[in-house]
């Protein structure tokens, strides 16, 4: 059976974290009981620089329960840096990353630990629709992720950092030097055997608004990471990732070209 690790990055989670716990450890009961995971797997949070009760919390739960445990970094490093602090300090056959609001649909793991029973290395988490999205969050994303293919970037579409990574994939994650992480365009360079297991993502509320059940919706009203702007997005990708210079220019001068020669033809014929 396998040895897993739940790594999940915390900042500021004080309202939503009790219920995640609760969660997370009855679904290692249903996997333990099918037998699909080792008694030894663990539930490891991140703790990002939180200013609320986030690691009381955390300390809280770990002294009730051995299986969870916690990492607190000194100051708040950013989403990204959490999750690799995370990523290359547990121990387990496989690491799943998921974040702590669970908006991402946690049967998805289970799916996940059969792909890696069968072989995958890698098994990627994709959302199967933006439904729950606006419309200019959905525009915004999927262009995101077009114009990081255009220039040249390897990255899977609507994934975000729900995978599932085996023990020697994580090693491979290790060897890589970056500083400015995007984990998302580093990890498809690897080059392991992958899979894809599709979910539905929930939406997210505010407490005291109400909610369906806990298992399909989340406890928080906002994202509290300290991400990068997104019109700093490409240009980060670029570096981490090591896309030549020349063909991000290239790229993306022909398709602002193309762009300006259709604007230009539509003014003509009106």
């Amino acid at each position: 059976m396998t040895k897993l690790a739940l790594v999940l990055p915390c900042y500021n989670e004080e309202e939503v974290l009790p219920t995640t716990i609760e969660r997370l450890l009855a679904l290692k009961h249903e996997l333990l009981a099918e037998q699909l995971i080792d008694d030894a797997s663990t539930i490891t949070f991140v703790d990002d620089g939180s200013r609320d009760r986030t690691w009381q919390i955390i300390e809280q739960a770990a002294a009730k329960d051995s299986s969870i445990h916690g990492i607190k970094l000194a100051k708040n490093r950013g989403h990204q840096n959490a999750l690799i602090a995370g990523l290359l300090n547990v121990d387990g056959d496989a690491v799943i990353s998921v974040d702590a609001d669970l908006q991402d649909d946690l049967g998805a793991i289970r799916e996940m630990v059969r792909e890696h029973a069968a072989g995958a290395q890698i098994v990627y988490g994709i959302r199967s629709a933006r439904d729950t999205d606006t419309w200019f969050k959905r525009w915004t994303a999927e262009s995101f992720y077009r114009v990081m293919r255009l220039v040249g970037v390897d990255i899977v579409f609507n994934h975000a950092d729900y995978r599932l990574m085996s023990r020697a994939a994580i090693e491979a994650l290790a060897q890589f030097d970056e500083v400015n992480l995007f984990l998302c365009g580093i990890i498809p360079q690897l080059g392991f055997r992958t899979a894809e297991v599709r979910y539905a993502r929930a939406e997210r509320y505010i407490l005291g608004r109400g909610a369906s059940s806990p298992s399909e919706q989340t406890a928080r009203g906002h994202h509290r990471w300290t991400r990068p702007p997104a019109a700093r997005l490409p240009r980060r990708c670029r570096k981490e990732i090591h896309v030549p210079r020349w063909r991000c220019e290239t790229r993306l001068g022909g398709l602002l070209t193309c762009t300006l020669v259709q604007c230009h033809g539509t003014a003509q014929r009106s």
